[in-house]
Formats: structure tokens, C-alpha cells, sequence
């Protein structure tokens, strides 16, 4: 304490002042080209509209395993699109179905640089519930595999 209530033959402090901090950032960090490169999941990578879904569902090629439903349709873009129908009924709660669309989204991030440029809607299967999340991954890795060697769009003119 200071002032009229405190001490007085006791030091105000015992460790020294802060010393000061550098006035600039270190310029490393702002290099742009030291930064790793991502591998998000932007809104283009995505399959969001309903008339995206519906298509894939009429048009597509179904793949799939004891895990996962995979429905792949050529997609015309620039890359791999990801859908996902996880259903209440099939995986159970929120928590459930959100941990295991989680684990799909990452497991797509990895691998969407493999793949062709096509529509991917990912469906869970009651095998999905129970399984440990490196079941899943195997799982889903053998899909992304299967996709990159049997659906290539052909390159028609």
C-alpha cells in the first residue's frame, strides 16, 4: 500500500521497472512467403444449394463402404466439392453427427488436392456411429482413393 496506510520503511517494489519493448513487429512474420499452405475449406469447396444436392443425388455414381454413402458427380469447376447428409436418424445427436462431419471435413482438406474436380455428397451409414475416429478416417480415405482413380471426368470434346 502507498500513501498514509502503507509501510514506510518497506520498499514500494522489489523487481526492477519492465524493460521496453521493441518499437516493430519482427519483419519475419510479416513475410508472406514463410507462412505454410493451407489447405481450408472455403465456401468453394462446398455443396451448398439444394439444386446441387438434387442433381448429384439424380446424375451421380454411388460409391461406397461400411461407413459412408458417396455420391460423385463431375462437377465442371476448379476442384472437388463437398456435401454432407449426416442424418439424425442414422448417427443420433448433435454432438454425434457434428463430431463426425468434423472428422469428414478434415479428412477432405487432406485429400481434396488428389482429387478430380467433382461433386462429392458423403452420406453416414450406422456403422459410422460407433466406429473410432481412425476407423472413420481409414474409412473415408479409401473413398477418396477409389474417387481419384475411377472418376476421372473425361476430357471430351
Amino acid at each position: 500500500m502507498s500513501g498514509a496506510h502503507g509501510h514506510g520503511q518497506r520498499a514500494q517494489s522489489s523487481r526492477p521497472p519492465p524493460r521496453q519493448r521493441p518499437q516493430e513487429a519482427d519483419p519475419l512474420i510479416r513475410d508472406a512467403d514463410t507462412r505454410p499452405l493451407r489447405s481450408g475449406f472455403p465456401p468453394s469447396r462446398r455443396v451448398l444449394r439444394k439444386t446441387d444436392f438434387e442433381s448429384a443425388y439424380r446424375d451421380g455414381r454411388r460409391l461406397g463402404n461400411s461407413c459412408f454413402s458417396l455420391i460423385v458427380r463431375p462437377s465442371g469447376g476448379l476442384g472437388p466439392r463437398l456435401g454432407l447428409s449426416i442424418g439424425a436418424r442414422v448417427i443420433g445427436n448433435a454432438v454425434a453427427r457434428n463430431r463426425l462431419r468434423r472428422i469428414i471435413r478434415e479428412s477432405f482438406r487432406h485429400a481434396q488436392h488428389r482429387l478430380p474436380a467433382v461433386d462429392l455428397i458423403v452420406g453416414a451409414r450406422a456403422a459410422a456411429r460407433e466406429a473410432p475416429a481412425t476407423r472413420i478416417r481409414e474409412s473415408l480415405d479409401a473413398l477418396w482413393q477409389k474417387v481419384a482413380t475411377t472418376c476421372v471426368p473425361s476430357s471430351g470434346a
